[in-house]
């Protein structure tokens, strides 16, 4: 048995976990990311001219944008979860919040955000594939969806100002 600690807030493991899962349950993945990170940060060994001695020196932010793949699985196993399907919220602000649409939003009322139907929308998910109910791994590659780009297509860290940063 392999046993992972994540010290982290809890959604952020809750999501780990559920990358693991997808992983997992989709075994080609594997040699799908396997593959990716022996091409990107296989050259960064130690027997190469490029010093990799500590996880510092390999995982730059250059070469983490490199890994797509690795990004794409993170993001559709994010959207796919039901478990994150909507998100409670309170308007915190001293007045009513009006809408779009005209529908007030009372100070200090609860609401409850649908992400499931977002994540699942023809018209906001913009990829050639579609069939949203359906886990595809690397559904966002060449999409310029990173699995941090936030929007109305993916709603999980929020949108707007109060975006979880």
């Amino acid at each position: 048995m392999l046993w992972l600690f994540f010290p982290s807030i809890a959604p952020i493991d809750d999501l780990i976990s559920s990358v693991l899962h997808r992983i997992l349950q989709y075994p080609n993945i594997l040699s799908e990311l396997i593959l990716e990170q022996n091409q990107v940060l296989g050259h960064l060994s130690p027997s190469s001219t490029s010093s990799c001695s500590i996880p510092e020196d390999c995982f730059t932010t250059e070469a983490i944008r490199k890994l797509v793949k690795l990004d794409s699985v993170c993001r559709e196993s994010f959207r796919a979860n039901n478990q994150y399907t909507a998100s409670d919220r309170t308007n915190i602000g001293s007045e009513d919040m009006i809408l779009s649409n005209g529908i007030a939003i009372p100070s200090g009322q609860n609401i409850l955000l649908n992400g499931w139907i977002n994540h699942r929308d023809d018209e906001l998910q913009k990829d050639n594939l579609g069939n949203y109910d359906t886990f595809e791994p690397f559904r966002h590659i060449g999409t310029n969806h990173t699995v941090t780009k936030t929007g109305n297509d993916f709603l999980l860290f929020g949108v707007g100002r109060h975006v979880c940063p």
